[in-house]
């Protein structure tokens, strides 16, 4: 994974996080409480239409839209079981990298005994 990549994964849950916060501020959690709401940046544009896609927010009406919590526990629940077992891959090639460069140095004596 690059830096760009990192970046790019960080905004992307930050960006989803505030659509979520907005929807949650505005107590807009079934089809009767649905609230109008517009993406403002390509970013938010992206990371709605994939909330959409898993069904966590729901369409009720023109620019209406309502959080479905059930929904959106499930894809946290998907996207959990899949960076949880990736993040541990990763920290154990990265704990284990270092044995390559791991070089036996001879042990100095230090008692100096000589007969």
């Amino acid at each position: 994974m690059n830096v760009q990549t990192a970046i790019t994964t960080g905004l992307a849950g930050r960006t989803r996080r505030g659509i979520i916060a907005v929807l949650l501020a505005q107590h807009a959690i079934t089809r009767e409480d649905a609230v109008a709401f517009m993406p403002r940046t390509p970013a938010e544009q992206r990371e709605f239409t994939r909330l959409r896609a898993t069904g966590a927010i729901q369409d009720a009406g023109p620019n209406r839209y309502w959080l479905d919590r059930a929904a959106l526990h499930a894809d946290n629940e998907a996207r959990r079981r899949v960076l949880i077992p990736l993040a541990i891959v990763l920290l154990l090639v990265a704990a284990i990298i270092p044995l390559f460069f791991y070089k036996d140095v001879p042990s100095i004596s230090i008692t100096g005994t000589s007969r």
